[in-house]
């Protein structure tokens, strides 16, 4: 049975280029790793034309052009980059990006009760905020809201009492109350690379 190692990478839009690059190389280090493990990625994330969510985009591209260095040969990798969309607008980003799986899952009542006790002022959000903020529960959780990730790898701005903000904030308190650890790229990147030598 093949091992997998599923991971949710998620952040602020306003994630400036160079920390994108930091996290791309710090997440090629611990992917790396896992490989060097037997361990298949899963890799989550949204479809934001910003920020982290653009990182699976660079992987997938990345993992498509490999050449092994011996045989000179593409290297054929069993790694998955699944993107979760509030809705099927933007599924023409599959031309694109065909190396990476588009989903946009059906959201009932749970996904309502859910976000209604994560986000402060629930009664302020329009559909189409449910449903992003909906999305991002499969980000964390999958399609069923029952297979989680092993961690969350995130950037974000951090308030006075270090908890991120923004939309960020909602998917690590849900990933947190889920029992799944989360590292800050910045702040505690390094210990995602130390937790990956303990597999």
């Amino acid at each position: 049975m093949k091992k997998i190692y599923k991971i949710a990478v998620i952040g602020s839009r306003k994630t400036d280029e160079d920390t994108m690059s930091e996290m791309y190389m710090r997440l090629l280090r611990g992917f790396n790793a896992l490989h060097a493990k037997d361990y298949t990625i899963r890799f989550s994330s949204g479809g934001c034309w910003c920020g982290p969510d653009q990182l699976q985009f660079r992987f997938a591209r990345q993992w498509a052009n490999t050449i092994d260095q011996d045989t000179g040969k593409k290297v054929a990798w069993d790694d998955e980059f699944i993107c979760y969309l509030p809705d099927e607008k933007k599924l023409w980003l599959k031309k694109q990006n065909p190396n990476v799986e588009f989903r946009v899952i059906p959201q009932d009542d749970r996904y309502r009760e859910i976000v209604g006790k994560l986000h402060p002022a629930p009664e302020k959000l329009q559909e189409f905020a449910w449903a992003l903020h909906g999305r991002n529960l499969n980000i964390i959780m999958g399609d069923d809201l029952a297979t989680p990730v092993d961690a969350v790898y995130y950037s974000a701005p951090l308030d006075k009492q270090g908890n991120p903000t923004g939309g960020t904030a909602m998917g690590v308190k849900y990933a947190k109350q889920c029992g799944i650890p989360c590292y800050h790229h910045a702040l505690e990147g390094h210990l995602w690379l130390e937790s990956l030598c303990l597999l």
